[in-house]
Parts: C-alpha cells; structure tokens; sequence
C-alpha cells in the first residue's frame, strides 16, 4: 500500500487496489496507526491526492458498515487530527453523520460548522442531505444516543441562519421539517410519542428527495 501511494501516474486499476488496501488498513489491522500517518503525513508531492485516497476510503467503508463510524471518527481525530479536512468533503451522506459524532463528542461546533458548510458547497444539496439524515433519525422511531436535542439544534439553528442561500423549494421543505418538530425541544430523551407522530413530513422529504435524484 506504500508503494501504492508513492505513485503519480493512477489510473481505475491504481484507485481499485487502493481502495481495497485503504479499507484493510481503516480497520483493526495491526499495523493501521503507521500505515495511515505514513500515507497521510509522508510523500509531501502526493499529500494532497493521499489525503483524498483515504477519505474515499473511509467513505466506502462506512457505505459498507455504518457502524463503522465511531472508529473511522477516532481515526480521524486520534490519528491524523483531521477532523476538520475530513469533515470538509461533499460526500454528505458520509460527512454529515460524522459531524453529527464529533458534534456529541465536543469535537466540533455544529452550528457553525453547517453555516460554513452552506457556504463553501452547495447549499440546497448539503440541506437536502441533513434534512435526509434527521428525518433518517425520525424514522427508526429508536434514536441513534448520539443524535441528542443538542446534534438536533445544531442542525436546524445552522440551516435557519442561512437558509436564503438556498432554493425556495429547499427552503419551503425545511420550514415544513422545522414546524413538524415545534415543541421537541421539551422531549429530554428526544424519543417520545410526539416525535414519532412527525413521520409523516419525513417520509414526505424522503420521496420527495428521491424523486428529485431520478
């Protein structure tokens, strides 16, 4: 895998095999805390493009396993201090859900680290994809612990701050999601019968995002 990334002529074949190796040492791999400081911190011509490589890695590997997430979350902050380039990516199915792990674990600022979000990306996509996630947390009617009150007004404080960056249509769907949960914030355990009664809106905002995506 060193070697691997000492290379600067990739092709599909190069990002196949890194992939496969990035994923092996993301993992309980003995020798994972060398390996990936090597690949992150060494080979300065191709520090950018490494940095890349294993996000990607650590992407596809919480694609496979989203239980994945909390040891992905230590490596990133143990191991390469990176949760802030980690966290900066626009794969928001994967970044959102960590933020929302560094968030619980006071590694980051929530709220302000969505207004930057919807400042440097596209706003309408990464709301769309936090809207998604929360009402993700709705649906299995059994809250994620991590995913507490605070997580859930770091969301939603950040997104209505800046939410005239994105379109009226993103816009209209937020404020909707944002009125279903009037009242959430005196529900402690952030599990009760009243939240389970707002699926509907959520269910909505998933088949609507999906028929947008087809």
């Amino acid at each position: 895998f060193l070697g691997l990334a000492q290379i600067k002529n990739r092709n599909a074949l190069h990002t196949e095999l890194c992939d496969q190796l990035v994923s092996l040492f993301l993992g309980s791999h003995p020798s994972s805390i060398w390996v990936l400081n090597t690949v992150w911190f060494g080979y300065v011509s191709l520090n950018a493009r490494n940095k890349a490589m294993v996000v990607r890695g650590m992407e596809l590997v919480y694609q496979h396993d989203i239980s994945s997430l909390g040891r992905l979350l230590d490596i990133t902050h143990l191991v390469l201090k990176a949760v802030g380039y980690v966290l900066g990516g626009n794969n928001y199915h994967f970044s959102v859900p960590m933020a929302a792990l560094a968030a619980h674990r006071n590694y980051i600022d929530l709220r302000p680290w969505v207004a930057n979000r919807m400042q440097e990306h596209n706003p309408s996509e990464f709301v769309i994809a936090c809207m998604q996630y929360i009402a993700l947390q709705v649906q299995a009617r059994k809250f994620d612990p991590t995913f507490n009150i605070g997580i859930f007004g770091g969301f939603f404080l950040g997104i209505d701050e800046n939410l005239s960056r994105c379109s009226s249509l993103v816009q209209e769907e937020f404020r909707q999601m944002k009125a279903s949960f009037s009242g959430l914030e005196g529900d402690k355990d952030f599990a009760s019968n009243e939240v389970r009664n707002k699926q509907n809106i959520s269910n909505n905002i998933i088949i609507n995002n999906n028929n947008n995506n087809n």
